[in-house]
């Protein structure tokens, strides 16, 4: 499965590392316009390829439950979780790594 539709990519593809979920996906996020060549681990974009998926009648193409991959080409490989309940609710988790680190003051 390939798209490719306003900066977001996704494509199925098998890596090395442990899936957790059924199926695993690879996704790219690009906003060159806001300064980001590539966004190494986007929730937002991911839950909106599950709300698309659920929407256009092709959940069942990866399952309910399944893994992204993502930033991996840029040297920032993220796996996303995802899991689409059966009224709509989308769930996107998945393990961080802190790359900036301060405080802001008010």
């Amino acid at each position: 499965m390939a798209m490719a539709r306003d900066g977001v990519e996704i494509s199925r593809g098998g890596l090395s590392r442990r899936t957790v979920v059924a199926s695993l996906l690879r996704a790219a996020a690009f906003a060159p316009a806001f300064g980001i060549s590539e966004d190494p681990a986007s929730g937002a974009a991911n839950a909106t390829i599950a709300a698309w998926l659920r929407h256009a009648g092709a959940l069942h193409t990866v399952g309910d439950e399944y893994s992204v991959s993502q930033g991996r080409e840029i040297g920032r490989d993220a796996r996303i979780e995802l899991r689409v309940r059966p009224n709509g609710a989308i769930w996107v988790g998945g393990e961080t790594q802190t790359v900036v680190r301060g405080t802001i003051a008010w």
